[in-house]
């Protein structure tokens, strides 16, 4: 099928499926081919691939390739391999169909699998230039790209991993091992030739990508992009398809990310609320210890801030339920109970914010106690463990929500809190635990059907007029039913604790420095899938460890990239400097940001952002040392709009910046600082 689109050229031959760049563009992926893999009573069966497909059809947008898989059981399994144009891409999906006379436990499906043991190969730029950029499963997982032979580390902490990443892919720590959730790209850091694959949902199934390089040349071993189905049974005549996989070649690897968050949204008709919400949080300074007080104490100061930073929701965060697992008893920090707060915060003209953990239950609360059989099971028959939390005492387990009681539950629980409490804007989080692996009580249920029939049974019970924040949540899945998503791990008062991340051997632990890269990996979903979480912004300088310029990194990498901003400070300890620094940073923000860095830097530096009459760009130095930054501001902005502008402006020191010859000087920036500069444009432009 030649000139599929403008931008990629799918062929099909005798050996399988090919990929290439249109034009100038040098890439391509050849003698592609695609297969399924059988879960047998122990481990899974080896996977069958698929190369040679004897019938290719027509069809409204591309073709389709047909075969037959003979099974020694009598019959065959056929499979529909379909390719059609989309979004300046090709999209790929397999449809399978059990024509045999045995039900069949199918692990996952094959979309597309390139093996260079098989004749397939991946021609991308030269193989030592190559960079991966690996999507964390989750919210709180770590989202960078990988220079081949660099090794995603594993984190060594066994509950960690289960908190932090997807427990069905565990990190192989090994270099020229990648594996990647929903999406992934390998580029050429030289070239920029880049390709962009990634499944555009997750309701019924998870999707990942693995790539394999081997040692020796380097080479290139194997790219397998997996649509997963966890056994889950396949009845003679069964129909099984996987979810649409995206594929595209480019040279601007940012702009592709961009288009497959574009396509994914518009597949799962995402929920993109017109404005990002500003307003004020319990949980970074309280914590657990936020008592009915100091929220009523907060919400007069919040109250009377709004006439320098406009807040517009007031959230309540962890410390208010009697028990996790609990959330309809509250405990004696709050005597007149969740609902007058709610109305107290209403009355004041901001929106009622509250927080809850709906998967969750402690072994202590009579949720556990009452209905151990409404939890996710381990093979034993025991309730199955979703991590250990030390501001909860220890270990805590994960609801089953496709138990009908769960659903019910869930239904009282949430009509509660939105229709008897009056809370307009609700923060569901630690979300994993819904989508781990376990026995279910319908074994018809994948671990991300089971997750997204758990947050449907939420949106349904609070309505369309609720804002829903998801955090630690697989996040494809929760598209089209959350208005905003957490997309980093927690931030701390401190910039990093490099001695844990060093002992623990873990890219996703909590802090600031984790959860401002990730904003700006993941800053291509913003608007896309929903606003942006960036995670609170603390500006006190009491009780914090973090410095004036980190302050303001947070700050300047909050405005560029356009979520979000919910303070989280005693509003008493803020001083007048630091009122202003969010007050300019909620004015500043913009409706989302470009990454360029994105497949070169696992921290990138700089952002640009393309408003009205101008741009606005972020550059950062965080490394441990002052650096001297002269920026290139031709290779992020237009040449026609740089030649109009003679001068930029460094927005938080107001400096007038010169430009020549297409730079312009910053100086020497501390470590961990940031630069916001404008490029102001006429308007004749």
């Amino acid at each position: 099928m030649e000139n599929l689109s403008s931008r990629i050229r799918v062929e099909a031959g005798a050996a399988g499926v090919s990929l290439r760049g249109a034009g100038s563009m040098s890439a391509a992926i050849t003698q592609a081919s695609c297969g399924f893999e059988i879960a047998g009573k122990g481990r899974a069966k080896a996977p069958v691939i698929v190369a040679r497909f004897p019938e290719v059809w027509d069809i409204d947008g591309g073709m389709e390739l047909r075969a037959l898989v003979p099974q020694q059981s009598g019959g065959a399994i056929r499979l529909r391999w379909r390719f059609r144009e989309r979004g300046g891409g090709v999209s790929v999906t397999l449809v399978l169909t059990n024509d045999t006379a045995t039900t069949i436990r199918l692990a996952r499906l094959i979309p597309f699998s390139c093996d260079a043991a098989g004749g397939g190969s991946l021609e991308v730029g030269q193989i030592a230039n190559w960079s991966f950029f690996r999507m964390g499963w989750q919210s709180w997982s770590a989202t960078r790209s990988y220079r081949m032979f660099e090794a995603p580390a594993r984190p060594r902490l066994t509950f960690l991993r289960e908190m932090e990443e997807n427990p069905a892919n565990p990190t192989s720590g090994e270099p020229g091992e990648y594996v990647s959730e929903q999406m992934a790209m390998l580029a050429d850091v030289t070239s920029h030739a880049s390709v962009a694959i990634g499944f555009l949902g997750a309701k019924a199934g998870f999707g990942d990508i693995r790539l394999r390089i081997e040692p020796g040349g380097p080479r290139f071993a194997q790219l397998v992009a997996s649509y997963h189905r966890d056994g889950v049974e396949c009845e003679p005549g069964g129909v099984v398809e996987s979810e649409p996989l995206w594929i595209a070649i480019s040279q601007t690897p940012d702009l592709a990310a961009r288009q497959w968050a574009l396509e994914s949204g518009t597949h799962l008709e995402a929920r993109v609320p017109p404005s990002s919400p500003v307003g004020w949080c319990s949980w970074y300074h309280y914590f657990t210890k936020i008592d009915e007080v100091e929220m009523e104490r907060n919400l007069r100061l919040v109250r009377d801030a709004r006439k320098w930073i406009p807040f517009t929701l007031m959230q309540l965060d962890d410390g208010w339920q009697r028990e996790v697992g609990d959330w309809l008893e509250v405990n004696d920090k709050f005597p007149s109970g969740i609902a007058p707060l709610m109305k107290q915060i209403d009355d004041a003209a901001l929106t009622p914010g509250l927080w809850i953990a709906p998967f969750l239950a402690r072994p202590g609360s009579k949720l556990f106690r009452r209905h151990r059989d409404w939890f996710i099971k381990d093979t034993r028959g025991r309730p199955r463990s979703a991590g250990w939390n030390p501001m909860w005492g220890g270990r805590v387990y994960a609801l089953d929500p496709t138990h009908p009681d769960v659903q019910d539950w869930l239904v009282r629980v949430f009509r509660t809190i939105r229709r008897e409490w009056g809370a307009r804007f609700i923060k569901i989080d630690f979300c994993y635990a819904a989508a781990l692996p376990g026995v279910r009580h319908d074994p018809r249920s994948t671990r991300a059907s089971a997750l997204r029939l758990g947050l449907e049974t939420i949106r349904e019970a609070v309505g369309d007029d609720t804002f829903i924040l998801g955090c630690g949540c697989p996040l494809q899945t929760a598209v089209g039913i959350v208005d905003a998503m957490r997309i980093g791990c927690d931030v701390t008062p401190a910039w990093a604790n490099r001695r844990l991340r060093r002992a623990a051997r873990d890219e996703n632990l909590l802090s600031s420095e984790h959860a401002l890269r990730n904003v700006l990996t993941r800053s291509f979903l913003h608007g896309a899938w929903w606003v942006n979480d960036p995670d609170c912004l603390m500006i006190r300088r009491e009780k914090s460890a973090l410095t004036d310029d980190e302050v303001r990194a947070m700050a300047s990498v909050y405005a560029i990239s356009g979520g979000m901003l919910l303070v989280s400070d005693d509003m008493s300890l803020l001083e007048p400097d630091r009122i202003e620094l969010a007050s300019a940073a909620a004015d500043l923000r913009t409706p989302g940001c470009r990454v360029p860095e994105l497949m070169s830097s696992a921290f990138p530096e700089t952002a640009v952002a393309e408003l009205p009459f101008g741009y606005l760009m972020l550059v950062a130095n965080w490394s441990d040392d002052p650096v001297h930054k002269r920026v290139n501001l031709a290779a992020f902005i237009p040449s026609f709009a740089l030649a109009a502008a003679r001068t930029a402006t460094e927005v938080w020191s107001r400096q007038t910046l010169h430009i020549r010859g297409g730079e312009v000087d910053l100086g020497v920036l501390p470590p961990h600082a940031a630069r916001l500069i404008f490029v102001d444009l006429p308007m004749a432009i």
